[in-house]
């Protein structure tokens, strides 16, 4: 059975008792280290703060070049379609062209960004 908050406080100053420091001393070193340990867990998250946020911003963008990848390849699968497809007409082939054309754009965008960002 664990010994409750008094039983640890009335062993921890037996220990100090025993080491020859005085009881009040010992409890108040042991408050400052805890004091410290929380100041430093603080400090740290406050530095993780910036480049969780980066990380962040890398995993979204990524997400989004992989997304235009495959955007574009689905493009590229029509314009192949429609170049063999006599039934469309010259308007909509034009259409699936521009289509093609905007998604490659998106992804050198993105590409360029991802790579700005890393």
């Amino acid at each position: 059975m664990g010994l409750n908050y008094s039983e640890a406080r009335h062993d921890c100053i037996g220990q100090a008792f025993e080491a020859g420091i005085p009881g009040t001393l010992f409890i108040a070193g042991s408050m400052i280290q805890l004091k410290e340990r929380k100041e430093m867990d603080e400090a740290f998250k406050k530095a993780q703060k910036p480049w969780a946020k980066l990380l962040q911003k890398v995993e979204r963008t990524r997400l989004e070049y992989h997304t235009a990848c495959k955007q574009e390849r689905t493009a590229q699968n029509q314009e192949r379609n429609a170049s063999g497809d006599s039934s469309l007409s010259p308007d909509q082939y034009v259409f699936t062209l521009h289509t093609l054309m905007d998604k490659r754009k998106r992804k050198r965008i993105l590409n360029k960004y991802e790579n700005n960002t890393l």
